[in-house]
């Protein structure tokens, strides 16, 4: 390895242009628009386990017309945390194609780490900005729509 002081300047930033293309190239995520209610959302995939595990921990938002879908191989009862939630959500509970419930106002966990439980079997999961289920009129009983993958 050469000490840093023997490289020239353009060894340099050829050498942290590489760097960069190595370290921070991630994937882009699949999307998928859902239509439900009156309303769209562009919605992230969430369709392993580890994106699932991860859904939105972290980030600082979501703006009106974004989620996170997260998609399950079969229909069972979903049991979701806020772990890591930043901001407040409403959980959408959809299986075949219809809302079969949805938990409004989710808070940012204070103490503790409650669970929020699907009304029944769930296949997906839409996560969306707190209020926007009321906003868009989303229900028990409403048709689901998702768009193809992008």
């Amino acid at each position: 390895m050469l000490p840093l002081e023997r490289l020239s300047v353009a060894s340099l930033v050829a050498l942290a242009v590489a760097l960069a293309a190595c370290g921070s190239s991630q994937p882009a995520k699949s999307t998928r628009t859902v239509y439900v209610g009156n309303g769209t959302v562009r919605a992230e995939l969430a369709d392993s386990t580890g994106e699932r595990d991860e859904g939105l921990s972290g980030r600082p938002s979501l703006s009106d017309g974004e989620g996170m879908l997260f998609v399950f191989g079969n229909r069972a009862p979903r049991s979701f945390w806020m772990k890591g939630m930043r901001f407040p959500i409403d959980i959408v509970w959809i299986d075949r194609d219809r809302v079969t419930g949805v938990t409004r106002h989710v808070p940012v966990p204070q103490n503790g780490l409650p669970t929020y439980e699907s009304p029944g079997p769930a296949r997906d999961v839409l996560e969306v900005p707190a209020g926007w289920a009321a906003r868009h009129g989303v229900g028990r009983g409403d048709r689901v729509f998702q768009g193809p993958e992008s």
